[in-house]
């Protein structure tokens, strides 16, 4: 054991030096990360859940407003923040989370192992006597470039998965006090707990606990107790999770349980049509083909958008272990037996976990930022079904598939490796850029600070504290113009290039009133006219 720990020791140190040595900073390639800063600035100055930013065209009629945004993450921003300073919390907080989320997927994956192993050490090689389950998949992770950048930026994963992990871990240790009822208790209350804090820092989290619950619930089926066990857990989530529906119903009127799984589901002024995500579909069978798509998609090595973008060949073990118990069919009815014995409730749970929280990203079809999210952090929940994958294959399937399955996982390895490699020599576009400092500046300067319109809200609100209602270029002039009459904006920002934007054309209320910059970095400030009456 001493060997394992001195080798995960060692791993967190290269991870710790490579994470030293990357700062992307706030910018362009943290839109949502901005948008936690701004929220975990109003935290940290006591005025509680506020947003300077209207995003998706919920159409906030007064900046800064209560937000429904998951709040987790920037409560601990914003909390931290009035000890360091926001700026030093938003750099470091992720990236201690970071070290912390690879101890965790250690113990993690190792316990998964074991019981897949049927209660042996799950060592990669077998006789071997270092290298397990658990720092390959720390590996894996920590080499990860979609999850290495975005636990370096304000983002809401490093904290999401330390709570998501440990959830899991709480309840692999309620599966060994089967004989106990007390112990077996306690550990499915907090598995629930942490399941509710996981989903209250990123609603896409819900996944852990629906995991939990039916874990425990099958593990029921054998022994009553835990029946006990998955009620005391749901329990355990709805007293995390209360605080925050109770505070939200305290202003959204009427309360719909929707608004806590996304930022768009509260909308104030409902007369604006949302925002498109999803590609449309004329009918059916042209949504479910469409859809359909999507299963090639997430696993094309040739798709940027893939889960292979993310995770590399390693993706593969999850179809790889699936096609494993297909073609086993005494594996598969083993499997089945498996999951109602309360030592496999862990298990279970990641995979429940990980398919409830990746089932959206099918039906995501989009029409913005990327065709799908597989390769994005939304298809990082994939590692809760690559771990019991792996370990499956490196157990039962044949020997050919289990050289299959480590030579997927050392090519991961070596592509993570140098994609994590070309982070650290990227220069990102952070901070403010061009003539945008001087917009901020008057911006600031303006009493009562003004609302705006912009395709640029997220960044310019970490810098300003005016209010902006985020627009996309090809959007409806309608939407702008409800906005003018009904929320109060100020002025409309247009930047060089989108002089032919559709989100401002045809606005005879709107005149120039500033400008900053020349040429390609040239801002437009146009002004809201008032009306003579």
């Amino acid at each position: 054991m001493r060997e394992r720990l001195v080798l995960l020791a060692l791993l967190l140190l290269a991870a710790a030096a490579l994470k030293a040595e990357f700062s992307p900073g706030l910018g362009r390639n943290s839109l949502d990360g901005n948008y936690y800063y701004q929220v975990a600035r109003h935290i940290e100055e006591g005025r509680g859940l506020q947003t300077g930013v209207s995003l998706y065209h919920q159409g906030l009629t007064e900046l800064p407003h209560p937000t429904n945004i998951y709040p987790g993450w920037p409560l601990v921003l914003g909390w931290t923040a009035r000890f360091t300073g926001l700026p030093a919390a938003a750099a470091v907080l992720p990236e201690l989370l970071f070290l912390l989320d690879l101890v965790l997927l250690w113990a993690l994956a190792n316990r998964l192992g074991r019981r897949v192993f049927g209660g042996a050490e799950p060592f990669v090689l077998r006789g071997g006597r270092v290298l397990d389950l658990g720092h390959l998949a720390v590996l894996l992770f920590a080499t990860n470039p979609v999850f290495f950048n975005f636990t370096s930026l304000p983002y809401t994963e490093a904290l999401a998965f330390a709570w998501s992990f440990a959830a899991l871990l709480a309840l692999d240790r309620a599966a060994p006090h089967g004989a106990l009822p007390a112990p077996a208790l306690v550990w499915s209350a907090a598995a629930g707990g942490l399941a509710g804090l996981a989903f209250v820092t990123r609603s896409q989290a819900v996944g852990v606990i629906l995991g939990v619950v039916l874990a425990l619930a099958l593990a029921g089926l054998r022994q009553r107790r835990y029946l006990g066990g998955a009620a005391l857990a749901a329990a355990a989530f709805a007293v995390c999770v209360a605080p925050w529906a109770a505070w939200l119903a305290s202003w959204v009127e009427p309360f719909d349980p929707r608004v806590m799984l996304s930022i768009g589901a509260y909308r104030e002024l409902p007369e604006i049509v949302p925002f498109q995500w999803n590609r449309p579909a004329t009918g059916t069978w042209q949504y479910l083909a469409d859809r359909a798509s999507g299963l090639w998609a997430a696993f094309d090595p040739t798709n940027p958008t893939s889960y292979v973008a993310s995770f590399g060949l390693a993706a593969w073990l999850v179809p790889l272990a699936v096609a494993g118990l297909a073609a086993r069919g005494h594996d598969r009815w083993a499997a089945w037996r498996a999951a109602v014995q309360p030592g496999s409730a862990a298990v279970v749970a990641a995979v429940v976990a990980a398919a409830v929280q990746l089932a959206p990203l099918q039906l995501m079809h989009t029409r913005y930022l990327g065709e799908w999210r597989f390769g994005h952090r939304h298809g990082l929940a994939l590692l809760l079904l690559l771990v019991p994958a792996l370990a499956y294959l490196l157990d039962r399937g044949p020997r050919p598939w289990r050289w299959a399955a480590l030579a997927l996982a050392v090519a991961s390895l070596a592509s993570g490796g140098f994609a994590t490699a070309s982070l650290l020599g990227a220069r990102f576009p952070s901070g403010l850029l061009g003539p945008e400092p001087e917009l901020v500046e008057w911006l600031e300067a303006r009493r009562p600070r003004p609302t705006v319109v912009t395709t640029n809200a997220q960044t310019l609100a970490v810098y300003s504290r005016a209010g902006f209602h985020w627009m996309q270029c090809d959007e409806d002039p309608a939407k702008t113009r409800l906005l003018i009459e009904r929320a109060g904006v100020d002025h409309v920002l247009v930047y060089s290039g989108q002089e032919h934007c559709r989100f401002h054309q045809g606005i005879e209320r709107l005149t120039p009133v500033a400008s900053f910059g020349e040429g390609r970095r040239r801002i437009t400030v146009l002004a809201v006219a008032e009306v003579r009456r």
